[in-house]
């Protein structure tokens, strides 16, 4: 259950989301194929887009982890064309982009 006191959203028996605590989720390989067709349309529907939305918090950051190099805004206008929706323009400002090798050093960056 959610923490006493705090802001939550009911949808249906036992699903509760909590909106005050800060959630951060990191798609690694966000470059790739899987996290364009899927992840991030699967992400906004979590957050906005499906009935029973928002199953996670609508104030959810989503950072993408690949090894190139990419602008934010280039990485988002390429990896996030599958995300569809009404509040799509408020999910991309959620999306942020961090370019690192799989080493713990740049984990430890992250």
């Amino acid at each position: 259950g959610a923490a006493a006191g705090a802001a939550t959203v009911g949808r249906g028996a036992g699903k509760v989301v909590d909106m005050d605590t800060p959630l951060s989720v990191i798609v690694f390989g966000a470059t790739g194929d899987l996290a364009k067709k899927k992840l991030f349309p699967a992400l906004y529907q979590l957050m906005f887009g499906c009935p029973d939305a928002p199953l996670l918090p609508q104030t959810t950051r989503v950072i993408g982890y690949g090894r190139s190099a990419h602008e934010r805004q280039a990485f988002l206008d390429k990896q996030c064309v599958n995300v569809v929706g009404e509040k799509k323009d408020v999910f991309l400002k959620q999306c942020f982009y961090f370019q690192g090798s799989y080493i713990e050093e740049d984990f430890a960056r992250l």
